[in-house]
Order: structure tokens, then C-alpha cells, then sequence
């Protein structure tokens, strides 16, 4: 078996899985995953109610997308699936699973 890109892996899963949902850290540790960061959410929510407590109209504030994200990586999940990690992206990952 050659080398795989990730997307071919996640196509051929979206083809055996008839039901698929992201899933957060704590739900699936057994996978590898990349999400918003959990706790910085909630104080991003806590900044918007802050500027609504004090007159702001919420249709006036600004959509903030997430600007922290956790990557957790599972290596016995990638060599199932067939894939060898760069020595760099283990590097960053926010937690490596064995």
C-alpha cells in the first residue's frame, strides 16, 4: 500500500460511515480531530454578552469565527489507517495519543 493523502482516507470514510458527526476531544479520543478550542468559546461568548449588557445592538457586533483550535492526533489510528505523521504536525499538536 502506497502513500495516502488524507483527503482519499476521509473520502473512503464518508463512503463506509452512513452517519457522521464532529465529534469533540472528549467524545471520540480514539480519533484524530481538529476543533475549536473548548474553553475559548465560552469567553468569546462571555465578550458578546459584555457589549450587549452595555447597549450594544447584537445585529451591530461582528461574527467572530474561532481563532484558536486544538488538534489532538491518534498514532495508532494512523498507522490503521495507513499514515505516517510529519515529525511537524506532531510537534504542534495540542495532545499526541499512542
Amino acid at each position: 500500500m502506497g502513500r495516502r493523502s488524507l483527503t482519499s482516507i476521509f473520502e473512503e470514510e464518508k463512503g463506509r460511515r452512513a452517519a457522521a458527526k464532529l465529534l469533540t476531544r472528549d467524545e471520540a479520543p480514539e480519533d484524530c480531530g481538529l476543533g475549536p478550542d473548548l474553553v475559548e468559546m465560552p469567553r468569546q461568548a462571555a465578550g458578546y454578552l459584555d457589549q450587549i449588557m452595555h447597549g450594544a445592538k447584537p445585529a451591530d457586533l461582528p461574527l467572530k469565527e474561532p481563532d484558536r483550535f486544538d488538534l489532538y492526533l491518534n498514532l495508532r489510528t494512523a498507522a490503521v489507517l495507513g499514515l505516517t505523521i510529519p515529525s511537524t504536525l506532531l510537534a504542534t499538536a495540542n495532545e499526541v495519543i499512542e
